[in-house]
């Protein structure tokens, strides 16, 4: 292959990889990923994160994946973005078990458990942009923040 021909063909792969929707090496891609509830919690109570007490909870266990209200009121728990997820990640979807709501807003996720009730994350969904090619590659540990 003549030198000239080289930058030509590195091109030529770089538009394939473009085209073919993979990044090129270094670039970012934005992904949503849908996560098992119990590893996820696992992963964060071995980084120390707790969410945010709103009001009083009978049990708050991350690691166990157990969240119990007291008989006579509810328990509001907040799990911010920005304490619990890598910068530029958000919660996007959270599912579950047990009596409760769930609202996802700009700033995280706020867990309302009603009065007696539990809650169980099934699921949680994370909208990123990662340094990876495929958003198949996405890792609980490539979103979860520090603690």
């Amino acid at each position: 292959m003549h030198a000239l021909q080289a930058p030509g063909v590195l091109l030529a792969y770089a538009l394939l990889a473009v085209t073919a929707g993979v990044p090129p090496e270094g670039a970012a891609t934005a992904c949503k990923v849908e996560f098992d509830g119990a590893a996820f919690l696992q992963a964060a109570a071995q980084r120390g994160l707790e969410p945010e007490h709103r009001s009083e909870c009978d049990e708050v266990s991350i690691s166990d994946n157990r969240f119990y209200a007291p008989p006579l009121s509810s328990c509001e728990l907040f799990f911010t973005n920005a304490a619990w997820l890598t910068a530029g990640a958000r919660f996007d979807n959270v599912k579950g078990q047990g009596s409760f709501t769930a609202h996802v807003d700009p700033a995280g996720v706020d867990i309302k458990i009603s009065p007696g009730g539990g809650f169980y994350l099934k699921k949680v969904t994370v909208a990123a942009t990662v340094a990876t090619a495929s958003c198949k590659d996405v890792s609980i540990e490539d979103v979860l923040g520090a603690g």
